[in-house]
């Protein structure tokens, strides 16, 4: 299992944590990844910046 492997490297390294990165929409891989022990520790958000014509409202 490559998720073990790596946790085991991480140890051999002396890692404390894994972090990793999962697309909120992805419920599948968040699903599997809380299986395997992970938890949410932060949130990012952001949001498209439009340009706005001259005249328009």
């Amino acid at each position: 299992m490559l998720m073990g492997t790596v946790y085991e490297w991480a140890l051999t390294k002396g890692a404390s944590s894994l972090e990793l990165n999962v697309y909120e929409f992805n419920k599948a891989a968040i699903a599997f990844y809380e299986k395997l022990g992970y938890e949410t520790l932060s949130r990012k958000m952001s949001k498209a910046l439009v340009t706005v014509q001259p005249g328009a409202r």
